[in-house]
């Protein structure tokens, strides 16, 4: 086995919210928090947006991708899995890779927004529908200030160690905003992402390559 290592880190330029299962004074919606208090992007919110990019990525390259989040639309057979259900996972098939939760350089700074929600149908604001959100932030003025966060996993073959590496580094070079409000202007990042495989740095030679072969729609 074949073991893959990543460290993630990001740049937050705008304020975030991830929604918590708390309750917080003032607030419609409080952000996530660790078991510890501590302000958080829970690993489901960063996975489940890498994986977001990912797809809208391949499919424009015309490679076959599944509908996700629709359990009824994703990969059924084991033996054909699609490229982002093989790094990501799926209903019937475990991802091989843990994602942790990412974790700010210090502290942070809460603050209550209020908001107000808008009719889909007349795209205008609905009456007596103000909301408040706890956003967080940093200093967004620091490069030095990034949130971090660490995932690994263990694949049969170097190559689908790679492929995985490749497809979550092109992923978050792409991405531009994590959490809810990204309408609103929350949660816009710049994303890093280094790679190792059985301690051996994945070379960005490595990364052209595949996202090459991938671009011109084929696995």
């Amino acid at each position: 086995m074949n073991h893959l290592k990543l460290q993630i880190e990001m740049n937050l330029q705008t304020p975030l919210h991830t929604t918590g299962d708390r309750r917080a004074l003032g607030a419609d919606k409080a952000s996530a928090v660790s078991s510890s208090g501590s302000y958080i992007i829970p690993a489901s919110s960063l996975k489940g947006r890498l994986r977001s990019r990912a797809e809208a990525i391949l499919k424009s390259w015309g490679l076959n991708v599944c509908s996700a989040p629709d359990p009824g639309g994703m990969c059924r057979d084991r033996s054909s899995l699609c490229l982002v259900c093989r790094v990501f996972g799926s209903p019937r098939y475990r991802s091989p890779i843990k994602f942790g939760e990412a974790k700010p350089p210090g502290d942070v700074i809460p603050e209550i927004r209020s908001g107000v929600a808008i009719s889909r149908t007349r795209r205008t604001a609905l009456d007596q529908h103000i909301f408040f959100v706890e956003t967080i932030f940093s200093d967004f003025s620091d490069p030095s200030n990034k949130w971090t966060a660490a995932a690994d996993g263990c694949f049969p073959t170097t190559e689908r160690a790679r492929e995985a590496a490749a497809l979550i580094i092109l992923a978050a070079r792409c991405n531009s905003a994590i959490g809810s409000g990204k309408s609103r202007g929350l949660g816009w990042v710049s994303t890093q992402v280094k790679a190792k495989i059985d301690d051996q740095e994945v070379s960005e030679t490595d990364l052209k390559d595949i996202w090459h072969h991938w671009a011109g729609g084929k696995e």
